[in-house]
């Protein structure tokens, strides 16, 4: 864990504990305020994909049957909290999912999103860093982020970008 958060300011925009898989964002989910300007983390990428039955069920008095899709977001502004939230129940049930543990559902992707960096400096100049950060989760991506923040503001805008 970095002793960075007691020198910077930290926003997070919109979570909910137990949603903080990027798969349930969109947009900016966080920015950290330093003296050199502030670091902004986007969930980016048009999420698309199908939740499918592993067997059958029974949903809303309606029978369905093994492999039925029973929920699609379509990647167009369509969220996957929205419509997927009746069903899974948060990043535990997410997780199962995706590993092809959970006894009910399977996920099928068309494709997916990703945690990204950019900076902006003090005089509203943005870097164009656009670092893809290795964590799919909203807080291990701030604490990513806070252990970057020093050797990025060693260097100056052009040395990150190259």
């Amino acid at each position: 864990m970095s002793n960075n958060k007691q020198k910077y300011e930290i926003n997070r925009y919109g979570w909910e504990k137990k949603y903080l898989n990027c798969l349930w964002n969109d947009g900016l989910v966080a920015d950290i305020r330093t003296p050199k300007g502030t670091y902004f983390i986007y969930a980016v990428g048009d999420v698309r994909c199908s939740l499918i039955t592993k067997k059958n069920l029974i949903l809303a008095d309606e029978k369905i049957k093994k492999g039925t899709e029973i929920a699609y977001v379509k990647g167009d502004g369509t969220s996957f909290y929205h419509e997927m939230k009746s069903y899974i129940n948060g990043d535990n049930d997410l997780s199962k999912i995706i590993s092809g543990e959970h006894p009910l559902y399977e996920l099928k992707f068309q494709n997916n999103n990703w945690l990204s960096l950019d900076f902006c400096d003090l005089n509203d100049q943005y870097s164009g860093l656009d670092i893809i950060l290795d964590s799919n989760k909203l807080d291990g991506a701030v604490e990513e982020v806070l252990e970057m923040i020093p050797e990025l503001e060693s260097k100056s805008t052009k040395e990150i970008e190259v």
